[in-house]
């Protein structure tokens, strides 16, 4: 079998990585994964200059996707998520109340919801724990007031009981693809307990509770399911071995995941429309 057309760089771990790792696989895209380290400067960092290059803004954001047959590149996961959706029922028509809902959230996004991941990068960070630890009520006032923000906000029209998502349909979008990497990070990864959320946030936990029921959620996730409680101090294995062991189960878990996906001969016509 040829290799894929698509090509992701980044890591699992990363909210935006797996929000658009989800629409390619919702879209039976096939794509490998070139893992791209944040903030690191070495040969698989994305501040290392051969991965900036790639990107006409030099960009040192993950993630970035790449047509590996002509060589166009986008960065930022907005922009990503758009360009792999049009025409798709994650993204609604041009014109629409709901493509107007959906492209409002997405500007919107990285100063709101994207707030949140904030909370979850000290911990895994080794050197920072203890500073982490210590600011930990700070961080759960900070956090509490992001989620009460979106619970009166964009989830005030919700119910509890009506399978309705950001957009304001029966349908998710790629708005909700956004959103729910950020907020269901933190009940997995231990900041944030399940019944917490369920009692104070009670829109946002059904809206979660439906996202779970999408094809694909829990080989997009596994990364988390693998790390764990980010939180537990008395965990004896390192923290780097944790991350990396998180990665590696991910990875597999994506490959595994593509397996009755079309063959490129097969998906051509549908990938170059979207050169």
């Amino acid at each position: 079998m040829s290799a894929p057309i698509w090509r992701l760089y980044g890591v699992p771990l990363s909210q935006p990585f797996r929000s658009v790792a989800w629409a390619l696989l919702q879209n039976q895209i096939r794509f490998e994964v070139q893992l791209t380290v944040p903030g690191a400067t070495t040969k698989i960092g994305s501040r290392n200059d051969a991965f900036r290059s790639l990107s006409k803004m030099r960009s040192s954001k993950i993630p970035l996707l790449q047509n590996t047959r002509t060589g166009f590149t986008i960065a930022e996961s907005p922009a990503i998520l758009a360009h792999l959706c049009e025409g798709t029922s994650l993204y609604a028509p041009p014109g629409s109340t709901q493509r107007a809902t959906i492209d409002s959230y997405m500007h919107w996004h990285h100063t709101g919801t994207r707030k949140l991941s904030s909370f979850i990068f000290p911990y895994l960070r080794p050197a920072e724990a203890t500073q982490v630890i210590d600011q930990d009520q700070q961080l759960q006032a900070k956090m509490a007031a992001t989620l009460k923000s979106l619970e009166n906000g964009w989830f005030a029209d919700m119910t509890t009981e009506k399978e309705c998502f950001l957009a304001g349909g029966t349908d998710p979008s790629i708005a909700d693809l956004l959103a729910y990497e950020e907020i269901v990070q933190l009940p997995m990864l231990g900041l944030l307990p399940q019944s917490q959320l369920q009692a104070e946030y009670p829109k946002i936990a059904a809206w979660t509770e439906r996202m779970a029921r999408l094809p694909f959620h829990d080989p997009v996730h596994i990364a988390m399911t693998e790390l764990g409680d980010v939180t537990d101090t008395n965990n004896e294995i390192p923290l780097m071995k944790r991350l990396g062991a998180a990665n590696k189960a991910a990875l597999q878990a994506l490959a595994e995941a593509q397996t009755n996906f079309p063959t490129e001969q097969d998906s051509e016509a549908t990938t170059n429309s979207k050169l």
